[in-house]
């Protein structure tokens, strides 16, 4: 009996049963382990897709709110009494700089800046076309050569100053460091444009806000 049994388990029908079964029993862990990985694939990719598309939403919403503080910003300067009154008494009628008028005007800048905001405003810059000086907040940076209009208005790009206003200054930082800069035409409210209106903001706070 019990050489039967063995040599059952030793014929070729029980082997080819056997490996059948295990044969069987090996596709179908290979399709669960498949259908496992597909569905973990898609998961894996659909979650990664939402969390891009997250970042990207609340990146343009950013940089939305940004360009509307820059925008409002430029209003700002355009309609300011102070700076209205430099252009027309220096520029127009080549009058000389007032130090009071001047001194009201730098600080205008500077007010106008804080009423903003908006932390990621790194500076404010009024640049009256051919004229060799910058004016920002509390202080005037003297460049080489005369400003430029801008060839497109507005414009956004990360640039430095002396790049976007066509001048040259190699002792300030802030002339020469790359900046996210929106700029938009300096017009006082009248048809004639007469200079640009920078705001600059600093990359680095934006990439942390995301």
């Amino acid at each position: 009996m019990q050489k039967k049994e063995t040599s059952y388990f030793h014929s070729r029908v029980f082997i080819r049963l056997f490996l059948s079964y295990a044969l069987v029993i090996i596709v179908f862990l290979a399709v669960y382990v498949g259908l496992y990985m597909t569905t973990c694939s898609t998961f894996y990719r659909s979650d990664v897709q939402r969390k891009f598309q997250q970042k990207t939403d609340t990146w343009a919403t950013m940089m939305d709110r940004q360009l509307l503080s820059a925008q409002s910003v430029c209003a700002a300067v355009n309609t300011s009494e102070n700076t209205r009154s430099i252009l027309s008494d220096v520029y127009v009628e080549g009058s000389t700089i007032d130090s009071m008028q001047m001194y009201k005007m730098l600080n205008e800048l500077k007010r106008i800046k804080g009423a903003s905001a908006n932390r990621n405003i790194y500076n404010l810059m009024l640049a009256f076309e051919g004229d060799n000086r910058i004016y920002t907040g509390g202080t005037v940076i003297a460049v080489e050569g005369a400003n430029a209009l801008l060839t497109n208005s507005p414009t956004l790009a990360v640039t430095t100053v002396n790049r976007l206003l066509g001048v040259r200054n190699t002792s300030s930082m802030v002339m020469n460091k790359e900046f996210l800069i929106y700029a938009d035409l300096y017009t006082a409210f009248s048809s004639k444009v007469r200079g640009s209106v920078l705001v600059l903001f600093e990359q680095n706070g934006l990439q942390s806000i995301t």
